[in-house]
């Protein structure tokens, strides 16, 4: 009998501390309102129950020899969201993965890119859109609160890098170690591409009370920066870059969505 009350005790122990995790999740996946589509996932995290963030991870995935337009399939169980996407041999697997630990909210992603086409490819890289147009606290058209930062230092206020003028209110940046731009047909028909190169592992914005920031950070070599200042949209971009795939490989690639509270 002692015994059993013992491993009782212990079952409602854990059982309790099992509801508490899962009560303080701090995600929450909504049903994407935007380019359903593009099969994108859409969430809100505790700190900010009025915005709601979409990422279309990846929208695109290039390489020299040809690109394809993702559209993955979405799972979600708990702070973790799993997608998968095949087309004529090459495959993409991404996991999401949230953490909240004091000031600090992190959705940590993984992918996985798998070559089994008969075709090598080379300077493969994923078009990331995180998608700010509903998340009111954020949301920088003027993109006087954006910034490329190589880890907690800002290198450019995306306001005052040089741009060139296109049908479209977007641009593609060069970065530091990244894609040659203009040698890729697939960004340059937009003839969106700033001269300006620059040199960072992550794009920022911060919020409109100048209490926190959210990060888009490359946990590795950043192909370009993107971003799409127009009304009804606003997103950034910061690509992941995974080099060559060789037939029958495969490469991966890390990053995190993170929201900072600011100290100063």
């Amino acid at each position: 009998m002692k015994n059993f009350l013992v491993f009782q005790c212990l079952w409602i122990l854990l059982f309790g501390v099992s509801n508490a995790a899962v009560e303080k999740i701090g995600i929450t996946w909504e049903k994407a309102k935007y380019w359903p589509s593009l099969k994108p996932i859409s969430f809100r995290v505790d700190p900010f129950p009025d915005d709601i963030f979409l990422l279309i991870f990846p929208e695109w995935l290039t390489s020299r020899e040809r690109s394809w337009h993702v559209r993955p399939t979405w799972k979600t169980a708990g702070g973790k969201a799993m997608a998968e996407w095949a087309s004529e041999g090459v495959s993409v697997k991404l996991t999401l993965d949230y953490t909240q630990l004091g000031k600090e909210s992190v959705l940590k992603w993984t992918y996985e890119v798998a070559n089994n086409s008969a075709q090598d490819l080379s300077d493969v890289a994923l078009f990331n859109c995180f998608n700010l147009v509903d998340a009111p606290s954020f949301v920088d058209f003027e993109m006087k609160r954006t910034w490329i930062r190589q880890g907690e230092m800002n290198t450019a206020q995306l306001s005052t890098v040089k741009k060139t003028r296109a049908t479209r209110t977007i641009q593609f940046y060069p970065t530091k170690g990244g894609l040659d731009l203009p040698e890729f047909e697939r960004f340059m028909r937009y003839g969106a591409t700033s001269a300006q190169e620059l040199e960072g592992d992550r794009i920022a914005v911060d919020s409109k009370d100048g209490e926190w920031t959210v990060e888009s950070i490359v946990e590795g070599q950043v192909a370009y920066f993107f971003n799409n200042w127009e009304r009804d949209h606003g997103c950034i971009h910061a690509a992941p870059m995974l080099g060559d795939i060789k037939a029958g490989e495969s490469k991966g690639s890390t990053g995190r969505i993170q929201f900072k509270q600011r100290d100063e």
